[in-house]
């Protein structure tokens, strides 16, 4: 069945949420434009990367989201995805007022609402892991927020949205597991060597000495993607450092595993939202100018 892209965009006189701005999410089959230098005026945006990988630049400070990942974009700072596309995945973000003009957050008094988004406020711009309650939170506030509630529905959506925004809090505050860190690294390490060829899963679980059925899980929960989907992604990074110096796009297909050019060039789409061609004619076109 041929995956469906899709992007829901919810504004304030849509989904009715005290000092929410805006609330959205996309779940892309293939890669979209990427965003363009804005900034959101007293605002901070909450961003949940579910599955993919993302790329961020907040005034100069980049930041690479994969699957499982939060960032909190600071107010009135300029951010971009530095001219890469959104990627193929799946990501929600929630925008908040820091300034409520009368109304209140989630209906807690000023000074807590306040506290509340100044401590959000000081988590930002640093990603960090996220959790599984946190994307069931996000699946059932978006859900409860794309149909006008009755009274109990708004209770639920704003105990929903409290209970997301204090986890989301209290994720920012815990540290990455060393040990997850250091596997991640070892297999990144022999996928860099190895893009050449195919690679097969059980070698990868064979790495970090556990089953391939136990490794897959581990492997979706701490990268966000599938170890094909993290391979390809791989593949088509190290396709855009080497495309502009080679002669043939079939000679990057064949250096970089693949059997086929037209099969490298459907994967570099959907990743890239171009094909090798365009993508070249598209530097070429950059140095030129």
């Amino acid at each position: 069945m041929k995956e469906i892209s899709t992007r829901t965009v919810l504004l304030h006189h849509q989904h009715h949420i005290p000092r929410v701005k805006q609330f959205g999410h996309y779940r892309y089959a293939m890669a979209k434009p990427g965003l363009e230098t804005h900034f959101h005026a007293d605002i901070i945006e909450i961003c949940y990367c579910l599955d993919g990988v993302q790329q961020y630049i907040v005034e100069d400070q980049r930041h690479y989201l994969k699957g499982g990942d939060i960032l909190i974009v600071p107010p009135n700072k300029a951010h971009n995805t530095g001219g890469m596309p959104e990627e193929k995945g799946e990501l929600y973000w929630i925008q908040l007022k820091l300034s409520g003009d009368g109304e209140k957050l989630c209906h807690l008094p000023h000074t807590k609402s306040s506290l509340l988004l100044r401590s959000l406020e000081e988590a930002s711009n640093i990603p960090f892991r996220g959790a599984q309650q946190v994307k069931e939170l996000l699946v059932e506030l978006f859900a409860l927020s794309t149909y006008e509630a009755m009274d109990l529905d708004e209770i639920r959506r704003e105990a929903l949205l409290l209970r997301l925004l204090l986890d989301t809090l209290d994720l920012s505050q815990r540290k990455l597991e060393t040990e997850v860190s250091q596997r991640v690294i070892l297999i990144d390490d022999f996928i860099e060597k190895n893009l050449y060829r195919n690679m097969y899963v059980d070698e990868l679980a064979d790495l970090i000495q556990v089953s391939t059925g136990y490794f897959k899980a581990w492997f979706k929960l701490n990268t966000g993607n599938t170890p094909k989907e993290y391979i390809n992604r791989k593949r088509m990074e190290k396709a855009k450092e080497i495309l502009p110096m080679e002669s043939s796009v079939t000679e990057v297909a064949y250096a970089l595993g693949f059997n086929s050019s037209q099969y490298f060039s459907t994967v570099f789409r959907k990743y890239t939202g171009k094909s090798p061609r365009e993508y070249i004619q598209e530097l070429k076109k950059e140095r030129e100018d």
